[in-house]
């Protein structure tokens, strides 16, 4: 696990799992399942959206009011993808056409979450922390 991961773990997931998280995904064992846990776990007070009721495009102009989506972003996944570092456009266009469990990390504040699709259409969810401003 590096800083990236260990920042969205501190960050987006419910305080009584996130030294469960810090390890599992340091764990090469354990990093694979707990991927595929992480959106079960998430702190819901961060949620901007969630559902598999928006279309893709929807999703991507929803993101685009809190993240420049032309810049990079970083992605976990249960692929061989796994800590991938790309435009937000290549990340995005990967994730919406695979099949596996797609975390976008963009920058420190906002996560996109697409659960690996099963039947129908996938589970999203798109998380928000609102940067706290330095004095």
């Amino acid at each position: 696990m590096n800083e990236i991961e260990k920042k969205f773990v501190m960050n987006f997931i419910e305080k009584q799992k996130k030294e469960r998280f810090l390890y599992e995904l340091s764990s090469p064992k354990k990093r694979e399942q707990a991927i595929k846990q992480l959106l079960n776990h998430v702190d819901k007070r961060n949620i901007l959206f969630e559902g598999n009721k928006i279309k893709d495009n929807e999703m991507k102009e929803l993101i685009s009011k809190y993240f420049d989506i032309k810049s990079d972003v970083y992605l976990m996944t249960d692929s061989s993808d796994n800590g991938k570092i790309d435009s937000f456009e290549n990340i995005y266009n990967k994730a919406i056409m695979g099949c596996f469990n797609y975390i976008i990390l963009c920058g420190e504040n906002l996560v996109y979450i697409k659960d690996e699709i099963v039947y129908g259409a996938p589970y999203k969810l798109l998380l928000y922390k609102k940067p706290i401003l330095k004095q």
